[in-house]
């Protein structure tokens, strides 16, 4: 029927619109490997921040392996299967990614909270005092660590505050990815610098 149609066309727009974002993604970043994979379970993601895909070891998958969408960074592969793995994201307190806000050039260390993930927000820590880090900035990722590359969005900052013991100031940053909304992911596998902790 006319309402089934409408919900395929909605569907077809959909992976349109991911594979013209993922094949601009590719142009740009011609180091990139992705693997395209679907999301299969939530998991409750409010909570723990993670959910499963299903393209797991038999299709290059590995554990750290940055996981993106066209709106920017999700997270990190933690356990990999034969065909499926299991992703979480920076909605996790386990996750720490290294940042740059985009206008001031600092650096953070961004990691979820209990507190946070259950607003879908996540935390810039350890910035100075005299930081000039300001609501609205855009946050990315710095390629520090090796685990993800330079130059992926990772959210905004929203709200900033001051440490417990008031020696360095923190943020509480929107992530640029809609995690409720979220149906397809790609896994980048291979990039420049992957695995390099310098």
């Amino acid at each position: 029927g006319l309402r089934e149609d409408i919900v395929d066309l909605d569907r077809y727009k959909n992976e349109n619109d991911f594979y013209k974002s993922f094949l601009e993604l590719k142009e740009k970043n011609s180091d990139f490997k992705f693997e395209n994979s679907t999301v299969v379970a939530a998991d409750n993601i409010n909570s723990t921040g993670t959910f499963t895909v299903n393209s797991g070891s038999l299709r290059g998958v590995s554990v750290h392996d940055p996981v993106i969408t066209a709106d920017g960074l999700v997270g990190y592969v933690s356990e990999v299967q034969a065909t499926y793995s299991v992703v979480e994201t920076v909605l996790s307190p386990n996750l720490n990614v290294g940042v740059i806000d985009s206008r001031t050039r600092e650096t953070g260390i961004l990691a979820g909270s209990e507190s946070l993930s259950g607003k879908g927000k996540t935390r810039l820590s350890y910035l100075s005092r005299n930081s000039s880090v300001a609501m609205g900035d855009y946050l990315i990722t710095s390629g520090v660590g090796g685990v993800f590359p330079e130059g992926i969005i990772v959210g905004t900052v929203e709200e900033i505050g001051t440490e417990t013991g008031g020696v360095s100031l923190f943020a509480e940053v929107d992530p640029a990815v809609d995690f409720l909304s979220i149906s397809q992911v790609m896994i980048i596998t291979e990039f420049e610098g992957q695995g390099i902790t310098e």
